[in-house]
């Protein structure tokens, strides 16, 4: 066995000690023979040694590693100073450990032989060896902590002396960046309010493009007014200078006046609504720029407090970063707020384009409505001029006088004429009791011309109607009739006193106007009652008369009262009572009382045309009684013969279809114990056409000489065939003389309907 065992002097202690183990080895195995148990025990020591010197380190950590579990664990994430400061800790204390016990080997190794030195030799080594281990551990440990308390330190000093210099250069950028943020805000703000300004500028660029298409469209408008006002004023004019025949020049000069003052109103109308329309878009104008300008202002006001923000917060933190970011934040801010503006001037421009064309839009429905009002003002007058000429005008008196439609009226000797109509009613008395049917006294006649009227007043055309009005007494009208109740509930009162108006035969322009007795048979008592109104915007009181059915696409009359004194005026309100306009006095009408001589008309029904009109409370108007001349005969108008009597031919005939020739021979062959006066009443039941006087006397088959025995009997054997026929016979004139083929045609079929509905054939 080797001995390579150390040889180990502790000079320091407090006796030196020899650490010798390989001779104190020697010693025993010299001293003990082979195969004594000591020397086993020796070798056992020995190798106890060596294996405790080849584990040392790793019995050296084992043991720092039972200290260490003994301190609480390490924090997650310690530093290395953390885990020096424990290392050393547990290196120090297993240390502090050796070294007692290493003093109490050494006492052993000095104090004791044999194998209790042996032993304590080789513990006293290792505990010698385990010292120099955790010393050598300490030692790296204790430099590795000096060498970071030397960086911390450099770094420390490092970081002072960084510091210093970043506080200056930190002192110095600050004053850099508070001289120059001021420039550099104004840098981004500047160019911006520059923009908005050019912005605001161009909105009112766009605004007065705005007022000069507004006023273009205004100009054209009201230009466009004024031609169609000189436009349907000329057409008005025209349509009354040819209404000349058909009413009277004072007439005609109320239509004009009254067409002038609505084309009047009506461009006076236009010029206010565009005057509302120009002084709304105006204002919408001025309150959107004034909104505009607003807008601005406080976008401005609002980039003056961001720059006031972002200043403090620079000064606050005065870097060269700080202001970047605040210059970033103030672009974004400015950029963000002009776009707002824009935006806002946007909208603006659009409102005022939008307004543009709402008002171009509005102007040209004012021209619109205008130039329609205009021409529906001209295009009214021919209804004025037909409603004039169908109007009775008369003063509100209850003097007798005559009226004659669309040229006024006409006083009558009221004497005269009360006593011619008493004397017929006399007469007619008188002979009540001759036998049944009517009896009619005619005690006047009525001339619409006459030779005391000027050259310069109208002259009234054949067949206009007129009317004798009077008051209902002087026709017996009975003290107990309920008046208002027949007229509120449209019908009549009983009468014993009735009056006809007839045109004669001859193109005189007179009418006959008679009495009759009525007896409830064939002569109606039941006057037919209405009531005046008072219109409140002509201060006239009316009454409107509708035509008979008897004479269709008859205009009704228009029955018109004009008081002296107007309702009202003797009371005025604030609001100012309408004069009307007076009542044109006709000049040529002259009524002349004649001796009556009752005729009789056996088992004939009269067609009576009259009226009892009532007057409101406080009007000092009578009950009227007025009896209507017949309305004047139409081109092509078809009936029986019989309903075209008493009326007004106004140039034209009536052809009768078949002839009366005709109806006569076929009444007789098959009726021939007929008297003459059966067939006469009869013949009144045939149709008739009226035509113009040229065409039935030049065309007609069976006028005058042409209606031969012959033509009778022929055309009596098929009277439908010779309704065609006669027909057939004036249809071509008719033509050329404009009328169309479907009016013929319809007038041919109203004639087969006639005739087959009086059973004359089927």
């Amino acid at each position: 066995m080797s001995d390579d065992s150390p040889i180990i002097v502790y000079a320091n202690s407090p006796a030196e000690v020899i650490l010798n183990p390989t001779r104190d080895r020697n010693d025993i195995l010299n001293n003990y023979p082979a195969g004594n148990p000591f020397i086993g025990l020796t070798y056992a020591i020995e190798k106890d040694f060596k294996e405790r010197k080849k584990n040392l380190e790793a019995g050296v950590q084992s043991e720092l590693d039972a200290i260490d579990a003994k301190y609480p664990s390490l924090p997650k994430g310690f530093t290395p100073e953390q885990w020096l400061e424990r290392a050393t800790a547990v290196v120090t204390e297993l240390l502090n450990q050796k070294r007692p016990k290493l003093d109490y080997e050494l006492g052993i190794v000095k104090n004791s032989a044999s194998f209790d030195k042996l032993q304590a030799s080789y513990n006293a080594i290792i505990l010698n060896d385990q010292i120099n281990s955790l010393q050598e551990r300490l030692n790296k440990l204790n430099a590795e902590t000096d060498r970071r308390r030397a960086e911390a330190e450099a770094q420390r000093q490092a970081e002072a002396d960084a510091k210093r210099k970043a506080e200056e250069a930190a002192r110095l950028e600050a004053q850099q960046v508070t001289q120059q943020l001021g420039a550099d805000f104004n840098a981004i703000t500047a160019p911006t309010a520059t923009k908005v300004q050019q912005r605001v500028k161009a909105v009112d660029a766009s605004l007065s493009q705005v007022s000069t298409q507004v006023s273009g469209a205004v100009a054209s408008a009201t230009q466009a007014v004024q031609v169609k006002t000189a436009q349907a004023q000329q057409q008005a004019n025209s349509q009354i200078s040819s209404s000349q025949n058909l009413i009277s020049a004072a007439f005609r000069n109320q239509i004009a006046l009254a067409a002038q003052a609505s084309g009047e109103a009506q461009v006076t109308a236009f010029n206010t609504k565009v005057k509302q329309i120009v002084n709304e878009a105006t204002a919408f104008s001025t309150a959107r720029k004034q909104a505009l300008a607003q807008f601005a202002a406080n976008a401005a006001a609002e980039v003056e407090t961001e720059v006031n923000r972002l200043t403090a917060q620079v000064k606050a933190s005065p870097t060269k970063a700080a202001s970047q970011a605040a210059q970033a934040t103030l672009r974004q801010f400015t950029e963000s707020t002009y776009a707002k503006v824009n935006t806002f001037a946007q909208q603006t421009e659009a409102a005022l384009q939008a307004k543009a064309k709402e008002v171009s839009a509005a102007v040209a429905e004012a021209q619109r409505a205008a130039t329609n009002d205009l021409q529906k003002t001209a295009d009214v007058v021919p209804g004025q001029i037909i409603q004039a000429a169908n109007t009775l005008a008369m003063p509100a008196t209850s003097a007798p006088l005559v009226s004659v439609a669309g040229f006024g009226s006409a006083a009558v000797e009221t004497a005269r004429l009360a006593a011619s109509l008493t004397n017929a009613v006399n007469r007619l008395i008188q002979i009540a009791g001759s036998g049944p049917g009517a009896y009619v006294a005619t005690f006047a006649v009525l001339s619409l011309y006459s030779d005391q009227a000027g050259k310069d007043s109208d002259k009234v055309p054949a067949g206009v109607r007129n009317a004798l009005a009077l008051e209902a007494s002087a026709l017996g009208l009975p003290g107990t009739a309920d008046l208002q109740s027949a007229a509120k509930a449209g019908g009549t009162v009983d009468m014993p006193v009735r009056l006809t108006s007839a045109a004669q035969e001859s193109p005189s322009g007179k009418s006959q106007i008679a009495a009759v007795l009525t007896n409830g048979a064939t002569v109606p008592k039941g006057v037919p009652v209405r009531a005046a109104t008072l219109n409140a915007a002509t201060g006239r009181y009316e009454v409107s008369v509708p035509a008979k059915p008897t004479v269709p696409n008859t205009p009704p009359l228009i029955l018109t009262w004009t008081p002296a004194t107007p309702p009202g005026s003797q009371n005025p309100s604030s609001t100012t009572p309408v004069v009307p306009q007076p009542v044109p006095v006709y000049e040529g009408a002259t009524i002349t009382p004649v001796q009556a001589e009752p005729e009789s008309y056996p088992g004939v029904p009269l067609d009576l045309d009259d009226l009892i009109v009532i007057f409101p409370a406080g009007s000092d108007v009578p009950p009227l009684y007025l009896v209507f001349s017949k309305p004047p005969v139409k081109l092509l108008e078809v009936d029986i013969y019989g309903n075209f009597a008493g009326r007004p031919r106004d140039g034209n005939h009536l052809d009768h279809m078949p002839s009366q020739g005709a109806l006569a021979e076929s009444l007789l062959s098959k009726n021939p114990g007929l008297t003459y006066d059966n067939i006469r009443g009869y013949l009144k039941n045939g149709a008739s056409v009226a035509i113009p006087a040229r065409i039935h006397q030049k065309y007609s088959e069976t006028y005058g000489g042409r209606n031969t025995k012959e033509r009778q009997r022929k055309d009596a054997s098929d009277l439908r065939a010779a309704v065609d026929s006669n027909f057939d016979a004036i249809k071509g004139a008719l033509l050329e003389q404009g009328v169309s083929e479907k009016e013929l045609e319809i007038a041919r079929a109203s004639m087969h309907r006639i005739n087959v509905e009086q059973g004359w054939y089927e």
